[in-house]
């Protein structure tokens, strides 16, 4: 099964990029899937709601074939 959300963005999809003291991560947006979530987390991003947050856990899947680091 192929995952849609696991794909490389298309070249000149926008894209979400956080980042941390370890580096960015980058973040695919589905505006055709998530529309109004994907409207609230630009809005949110761009009035630095987001600024200074503490990311504090990260749930990491088992997906065969996948290199993650």
């Amino acid at each position: 099964m192929e995952l849609e959300q696991l794909q490389l963005p298309a070249k000149g999809e926008e894209i979400a990029e956080i980042k941390i003291n370890y580096g960015t991560i980058k973040v695919r947006l589905f505006p055709d899937i998530a529309p109004k979530a994907v409207e609230n987390f630009k809005t949110h991003a761009k009035d630095g709601y987001y600024d200074g947050v503490t990311f504090h856990r990260v749930l990491l899947f088992s997906y065969p074939n996948r290199q993650w680091w």
